[in-house]
């Protein structure tokens, strides 16, 4: 069957390769302990979710009253992404912006991504909002 064959390579919703292309290109195109030294600024946290370790960053604004927002990357991503973007989210004034722009961000990192844990095999897709 077509489905089943284009099933064949993904391995947990990952395309089959995927992770180790990435750690081969971040490796090399990218230094590691500087990407990891920016995101150690912010504060960290694990929680359980559903029973998922849910990693997640909590970075509060220096703005009193900043609007709270979670930001959730997608699929396949991790907060990496945001790294250019949080300083300017949270201290806006400090970039140009105004202090009503400021937010409060959460930002987890989704089951099997970052440092989150895996879902449990054969979780129903209702629930899969974690």
């Amino acid at each position: 069957m077509a489905g089943e064959g284009a099933r064949r390579g993904l391995v947990d919703g990952d395309p089959a390769g995927v992770r180790a292309a990435a750690r081969q290109v971040l490796g090399s195109a990218y230094e590691m302990q500087r990407v990891a030294d920016r995101l150690n600024r912010y504060e960290q946290f694990t929680t359980v979710i559903d029973g998922v370790d849910i990693h997640l960053l909590h970075v509060r604004s220096p703005v009193d009253g900043a609007t709270p927002c979670v930001m959730t990357h997608g699929w396949p991503g991790s907060v990496v992404e945001f790294i250019k973007v949080i300083d300017p989210l949270v201290d806006p004034v400090a970039h140009g912006g105004e202090a009503s722009d400021a937010l409060e961000l959460v930002t987890p990192s989704l089951p099997g991504y970052g440092w989150s844990g895996k879902r449990a095999a054969g979780r129903a897709r209702e629930r899969r909002g974690v």
